[in-house]
């Protein structure tokens, strides 16, 4: 009967959402090649026959510095390699992507690829997965051009007269960073650039140097 599909449904939905943890959760490390950075609590429902009814998932304690370094014979979140090794031509146009191998994000490990896995097939299994539990063609493409944005954010330069001086962007570094968040110049590199100090009932606004805005 429709309990039965629905049933069904969600627990498909359920089984779906870890292609979507692992791509955005799961790197590889020296020690594991799917290792998870991040804690997960999976809560499921179910009917007094043992169907699964519904469920929910918590996320905590996401290893952040990870999207942005890693170490030596590491990789950052296997979704990045995913996009830049999967996407269509097309995307790759439109989100302005290159090799994972020419982006700040997801070079410096020097580990571009998984033994035994192809990153374009896991990109094709997260793209089924997004639309498995629901997403829209808009919110996926609105999805992966937030994650080349990540990925762009890592190529903007810095430049200041002297180590210790104010910071700005370098000309052409952060335009397809703007592009694929749709963000404007000013604002987004004035937030790059500077940071906001509360100060009694003030907020100053204190430039970074070079170190601190490329950190």
């Amino acid at each position: 009967g429709g309990g039965g599909a629905e049933g069904s449904h969600v627990e498909k939905v359920i089984l779906e959402s870890n292609p979507l943890t692992e791509a955005f959760g799961n790197a590889k490390t020296v020690r594991n090649d799917n290792s998870s950075r991040f804690g997960k609590f999976l809560r499921v429902r179910l009917d007094r026959s043992g169907r699964i009814t519904g469920g929910s998932m918590d996320h905590y304690l996401l290893e952040k510095s990870r999207v942005t370094h890693q170490g030596t014979d590491e990789r950052g979140y296997h979704v990045f390699y995913q996009l830049c090794t999967g996407a269509s031509d097309s995307d790759r146009t439109a989100l302005r992507l290159r090799s994972a191998e020419d982006h700040r994000f997801t070079n410096q490990g020097g580990c571009l690829a998984i033994e035994g896995v192809d990153d374009a097939v896991a990109f094709r299994e997260t793209e089924d997965a997004l639309r498995a539990i629901g997403a829209t063609p808009g919110e996926i493409q609105q999805l992966f051009s937030a994650v080349a944005g990540v990925l762009h954010l890592g190529d903007v330069d810095f430049a200041g007269a002297g180590p210790e001086d104010a910071a700005q962007v370098v000309d052409g570094t952060s335009e397809d960073f703007l592009h694929c968040l749709g963000l404007s110049r000013e604002r987004a590199h004035s937030a790059l650039c500077a940071r906001n100090i509360r100060a009694g009932l003030e907020t100053l606004q204190v430039p970074k140097n070079c170190s601190e805005a490329g950190a």
